[in-house]
């Protein structure tokens, strides 16, 4: 089940994760998958009400309904059932996903809009890393093979979702942001920290040593371990207008609604991380764990709060048209990840130990 509550949340403790393999797997969060049968004192009962009928302008709660069920109870049972409509089983099964409604009020995100700080926030996430194996280069290929550019096309809507997966593309921009000052590769960062230590007398060694720290990952390695086209701002990005094959035609509709959507009203927490790894094969999936955690573990010195594949909406209840629209949003994200997950669930595999 689906962990839903409104609490004043408490401090989360990173910890590293001692995993099976190279996975990158070192934080985690608290488990929320159990129902909370009661929202914490203080929850606005107003704004419970008014959110339920939100939620039932876009899914039916008719048939959820008990007499004399009390609001903050209901909600419970509503979110999860709304959530088992998105989430087929098995991918429920497969991912320890986190659903939390917590009052705006106690939140450390960025406020959205002019909503009162009684709103209710709507935060989803994994609660853990999903630490499992999806090389999908000889998939892409095939697709690729099938129709050119329909792979390219299918590795786009992967890297596209808000919920943050991590796929060459989004962990090259993990990288870029973390070690390159958001540019195309390391030559500006470098140039500028050998030069700082080389006029604080150090020498021309030392000096490019410390740089070289600084940089963490090059240019050349992403390009050593990846086609050009999975991670090159310059290749990455393009219009497939080709024939969908039918097993992609549900997630190819996510996308596109998505990206009608005319406004996004989710918020990014401040330190967002993808929630799997998704590789071309073996080496390249390890050279990403590789960059992600040693991106991660340097993000973790700041001391913030970590979310995997996270998104937080505020639901204004002051105003039904918008939280309609927000909770519509919210549906239209989650339809969107569900199939993403459930397309990279189908090429899930073992990790080769003797590879």
């Amino acid at each position: 089940m689906f962990g839903t509550l409104i609490q004043e949340p408490g401090t989360e403790q990173a910890r590293r994760h001692t995993g099976k393999r190279a996975a990158p797997a070192y934080l985690t969060v608290p488990n929320l998958k159990k129902v909370q049968e009661k929202f914490e004192q203080g929850a606005n009962g107003m704004e419970i009400a008014r959110v339920i009928a939100g939620l039932d302008s876009i899914y039916s709660l008719d048939a959820l309904y008990t007499p004399g069920t009390p609001p903050d109870a209901f909600l419970v049972k509503a979110v999860n059932a709304w959530m088992q409509s998105i989430f087929p089983p098995h991918v429920c099964e497969n991912l320890d996903i986190s659903v939390r409604l917590e009052e705006k009020l106690y939140t450390d995100w960025d406020s959205a809009g002019n909503a009162s700080g009684r709103s209710i926030a709507f935060i989803f996430s994994f609660a853990n890393f999903l630490d499992e194996y999806f090389p999908l280069g000889e998939v892409l290929e095939t697709y690729e093979k099938q129709s050119p550019g329909l792979g390219r096309h299918l590795l786009h809507m992967l890297s596209a979702c808000p919920l943050n997966i991590g796929t060459p593309e989004n962990i090259y921009e993990l990288n870029s942001y973390s070690y390159w000052d958001g540019e195309d590769n390391e030559e500006a960062v470098f140039k500028e920290r050998y030069e700082e230590c080389l006029g604080n007398d150090e020498d021309e060694e030392e000096s490019r040593d410390y740089a070289n720290e600084c940089v963490a990952f090059t240019f050349e390695q992403f390009e050593s371990f990846l086609p050009d086209w999975t991670f090159k701002r310059n290749l990455r990005n393009i219009e497939y207008k080709g024939p969908v094959p039918k097993e992609l035609r549900q997630l190819e509709e996510n996308f596109q609604a998505y990206f009608a959507l005319k406004e996004c009203r989710y918020e990014f927490p401040n330190l967002n991380l993808p929630g799997c790894i998704v590789g071309w094969d073996r080496n390249s999936y390890d050279f990403l764990c590789d960059v992600f955690n040693h991106a991660g573990n340097d993000l973790a010195q700041y001391g913030e709060d970590y979310y995997f594949s996270g998104l937080r909406w505020v639901l204004d209840s002051t105003r039904f048209p918008e939280l309609r629209k927000t909770l519509a949003e919210i549906q239209c994200v989650l339809r969107f990840f569900s199939d993403c997950m459930e397309f990279l669930l189908q090429y899930q595999k073992e990790y080769p130990k003797d590879a």
